[in-house]
């Protein structure tokens, strides 16, 4: 707070964490300064509302308000501090890379004038000159390389990043939102981990079915469960406690476990589908034309495949045994 003196100085942090008074901090009336300096009265604590304009990451501004406790036996230290998942999230918000990647538009693109969305609307025009917009009656469109449909991100080169970018993120909300009941020890750890598969795990892996994951999708995905399952059993990355071992503790179902399972449950009904059927026309398909350089991209049924190699079965014998099940 940049006041002229102290008491604008109090008068600036009470208009952003309340009015200091003894039921808001206990003992402060005893203090030597308390009845000399005239303290504001009525002011709400108002940090969210303030910084919200400015923090765009939630933890960040959760941690920002537990800092900004007028109360010293209620504000977090340092270690408590390190220890807030806002230092943990992956990638990290400070992390340049990331920062830079959201600004994937040159200087003249943001210095062009806004462009017309959606399709350009026909004008009056010559005779037998097509619709504005292009020769012959073509009509431009400017279409979005992201869009969100009946939940789930479709971009334009195919790839799910931003789909599971998006599945940790609403996940990190239900465990951020769980933590007082996460981190509760009266609560049975059966309870928890009932409200880990129920509503965590399903927001998690939301449309996981298709999902042609990496090992780098994988390792996020890993990332978003262990963070909300070290909550479950009060620890950190700092206790240095195995994953395996968490997991046991909580008896709570692996993501990647989760995600096979069904998986292959939407193989067995893809192979049992009627053949007019869009999915099975799609996953039946093959286009012609010529692959570009490089290793080829990684397909939904290869993740099938090696799921279907760890119980020695192969993608063909799963078909066949799949349509046999009718």
């Amino acid at each position: 707070m940049q006041g002229n003196t102290e008491q604008h100085q109090l008068t600036l942090i009470s208009q952003l964490c309340g009015s200091i008074a003894p039921d808001i901090w206990p003992g402060v009336d005893k203090l030597d300064l308390f009845t000399k300096i005239e303290l504001p009265k009525g002011q709400k604590r108002k940090v969210k509302e303030r910084l919200h304009g400015y923090v765009k990451d939630q933890y960040a501004l959760d941690l920002l308000d537990k800092l900004l406790t007028l109360d010293p036996s209620r504000r977090v230290n340092s270690d408590d501090a390190l220890n807030h998942d806002f230092f943990w999230v992956e990638p990290l918000p400070q992390d340049l890379n990331h920062m830079l990647s959201r600004h994937n538009k040159s200087m003249f693109e943001y210095l062009a004038p806004p462009r017309r969305r959606g399709p350009i609307q026909q004008q009056q025009g010559a005779p037998g000159a097509g619709p504005a917009g292009g020769p012959g009656g073509q009509v431009f469109k400017i279409e979005p390389p992201i869009f969100k449909y009946l939940g789930s991100f479709f971009t334009k080169d195919g790839r799910i990043d931003r789909e599971i970018e998006v599945r940790c993120q609403k996940a990190n909300s239900i465990s951020y939102q769980f933590a007082p009941l996460l981190k509760n020890e009266s609560i049975p750890i059966a309870t928890k981990a009932k409200l880990v598969n129920s509503i965590f795990l399903t927001t998690l892996t939301y449309q996981c079915q298709t999902w042609p994951l990496t090992q780098v999708l994988k390792n996020k995905l890993v990332t978003c469960e262990m963070r909300c399952l070290r909550k479950a059993v009060n620890k950190t990355r700092r206790d240095k406690i195995r994953n395996e071992t968490i997991r046991a503790q909580v008896g709570a179902t692996p993501v990647l476990q989760h995600v096979e399972n069904q998986q292959i449950k939407w193989f067995g009904h893809l192979m049992r589908m009627p053949t007019d059927q869009p999915a099975h026309w799609a996953y039946n398909s093959r286009y012609s034309g010529k692959r570009p350089r490089g290793r080829p991209r990684r397909r939904w049924s290869d993740s099938v495949a090696d799921i279907l190699k760890g119980h020695n079965k192969s993608l063909c014998e799963t078909s066949h045994l799949a349509v046999e099940r009718r």
